[in-house]
């Protein structure tokens, strides 16, 4: 068991397959933590960028 956005590229790829049509849903957050002053340095505003680029979607659902 995996999430989707883990093994998505896999399973297009026919490495992995889906075997059962069952989703479990996990409920977690994560959260970008930095001093509020820190938030407007250019490096740090561009890591949270990317990180929100990276991270799955609400509409993505674990296997």
């Amino acid at each position: 068991m995996a999430h989707r956005v883990l093994v998505e590229k896999d399973i297009a790829a026919g490495r992995l397959i889906t075997p059962f049509a069952i989703d479990l849903s996990l409920d977690f957050a994560c959260y970008v933590i930095a001093p509020g002053a820190n938030l407007e340095r250019p490096e740090i505003a561009a890591f949270q960028e990317w990180l929100l680029a990276e991270a799955p979607q609400s509409d993505t659902q674990p296997l």
